[in-house]
């Protein structure tokens, strides 16, 4: 749907990606390859973009909201490079992931400079409220990442779920639009932006989750669950299905996958995606 609002705002998305350049000036030259890399497997931009939409619902799209945008982009691509180096992924959008074309180190490092650049950038605003949302979303996103890890090989419940998956990846939605609305001083429906963002951070996620078993053999779920990330429609599964943990361990995906589609699994998924477009909506 992001994409046919695209058009529509592709000067500022321009803007905010011209910023995202103009952060990452390294004085090491070597390190441009590297940069001209990531650039070219850049993702949508989504966080960007609704962030944009949300600025001119509230009025005009400033320079200050443009740093601020390119800012939590810069985040998001240094949580996909340390992602990337713990999972020892190879393929992202296509392409080879910075650890596999690079180096592991050249992938912690690289995230390592985003964040510091994120950072300079946010601190460059000159904004306490922004500065304190940046540095509480950035604790819980980290938060996020440990627990993830920490729970490696375990299927949680739904509940502990949804919540990592909140701070791991719908909290860094609810820091675009929340500061986006800090930014243009709407302090009467910032709490309405934290809530719109959260929901439609966990519509984003479980959405991927549920299409990364439509076609299990061509996404990365496979990976997810050779590494012990078990998301919902597993969760699901393992609530019908006693033995989908003894199948996990022993790696027979292929088993695993044959009775997800047998079971009420992704089905569930859906009417869980349904009840945060419901929450979002309203």
């Amino acid at each position: 749907m992001l994409e046919k609002f695209s058009p529509k705002i592709k000067n500022e998305i321009s803007v905010v990606e011209a910023e995202i350049k103009k952060i990452l000036t390294p004085s090491i030259s070597a390190f441009s390859d590297i940069l001209e890399y990531v650039y070219l497997s850049k993702g949508k931009c989504i966080r960007p973009i609704v962030g944009i939409l949300v600025s001119k619902m509230l009025g005009e799209f400033s320079s200050e909201q443009s740093r601020f945008l390119a800012a939590v982009e810069l985040v998001h691509n240094a949580t996909i490079f340390h992602d990337d180096v713990i999972d020892e992924a190879q393929i992202r959008r296509n392409l080879p992931t910075i650890n596999s074309k690079f180096s592991n180190k050249i992938a912690v490092l690289s995230g390592d400079y985003f964040l510091s650049c994120a950072i300079k950038t946010i601190y460059s605003l000159n904004n306490l409220k922004i500065n304190l949302l940046f540095s509480d979303f950035m604790k819980e996103i980290c938060e996020g990442e440990l627990e993830q890890n920490l729970s490696l090989g375990k299927i949680l419940s739904v509940e502990k779920y949804l919540e990592k998956t909140r701070r791991k990846t719908a909290i860094l939605f609810a820091l675009t639009l929340t500061g986006v609305g800090v930014l243009a001083e709407e302090k009467s429906i910032e709490k309405e932006l934290l809530s719109f963002g959260e929901n439609l951070g966990m519509i984003f996620q479980l959405r991927d989750d549920l299409k990364n078993f439509e076609n299990y053999e061509n996404k990365p779920v496979l990976n997810d669950m050779k590494s012990g990330v078990y998301t919902a429609p597993i969760i699901f599964l393992a609530q019908e299905n006693k033995n989908v943990l003894k199948l996990l361990e022993e790696e027979k995906f292929d088993e695993v996958i044959l009775l997800l589609k047998k079971s009420n699994a992704l089905q569930m998924t859906a009417e869980l995606i349904k009840k945060y477009y419901d929450k979002a909506i309203k």
